[in-house]
């Protein structure tokens, strides 16, 4: 402190990569780098580096035993049963690099749209029949009064700890399936047969369940002759 002030006096700097070193895997302390990222063979491994990571159960390392003295070879053990957080993490990076690259909705994006339509259910949403068509209506007077029933509902679906932003997202996807279009491009995507199930239990019109069987039908029109032009070519 100085003049009741704080002030800079100078800098601490971990070194990430030391305390990994210090309390990671054996592997790490043996050959200087992590080899999960190269799933290596069981067969390219020292026995000792198996041995006695603690990144490995005790049950893993003896399955392995059999696979140590034979020529086939085993992916990395450390790659799938690495218990470092360091190494779960980057585990779970690889199951959403690989869902992107699948072109599906990743997990969390899935995770938002399905709260939302949970919350939709929740908030006594019901069907309006009108000239121009059908809507979902909410039970919410106001914008504000759907914005603080949506807080105090949302935690009974997630036990993900939602930010400011992903809240917001999630109300913003509960307005715009008020629409009964996108309400219906919503579930097919999603594919989730309960949440299916319970709006066709507030549609006394068949309103819901005529437009999903249209996308599907048009999914299966499109699918056919997609697959007529591969055959073509």
């Amino acid at each position: 402190m100085k003049d009741v002030s704080s002030f800079l006096i100078g800098y601490v700097v971990f070194d990430i990569g030391k305390m990994y070193r210090d309390n990671g895997c054996f592997i790490y302390k043996q050959i200087g780098g992590c080899t999960n990222h190269k799933k290596l063979k069981v067969t390219q491994i020292d026995k000792d580096f198996i041995k006695y990571s603690f990144c490995i159960d005790e049950k893993y390392k003896k399955d392995l035993k059999q696979f140590q003295t034979k020529e086939e070879p085993k992916e990395c053990p450390f790659y799938k049963v690495c218990n470092h957080g360091i190494s779960n993490y980057e585990k779970k990076k690889d199951s959403w690099i690989e869902k992107e690259m699948s072109g599906g909705l990743d997990d969390k994006t899935k995770e938002r749209f399905t709260i939302a339509l949970k919350l939709l259910l929740d908030l006594n949403a019901t069907i309006m029949h009108t000239e121009n068509g059908s809507i979902i209506r909410l039970g919410a007077k106001s914008g504000k009064d759907l914005k603080v029933k949506a807080k105090l509902k949302v935690n009974k679906f997630t036990n993900s700890k939602l930010g400011i932003a992903e809240f917001d997202e999630i109300l913003e996807i509960v307005k715009s399936n008020t629409d009964i279009d996108m309400l219906c491009d919503t579930l097919s995507v999603l594919n989730n047969k309960d949440l299916t199930e319970n709006f066709l239990k507030i549609d006394d019109e068949n309103t819901i369940k005529q437009k999903l069987d249209k996308i599907i039908k048009d999914k299966k029109e499109k699918d056919k002759k997609e697959k007529d032009k591969k055959k073509k070519r």
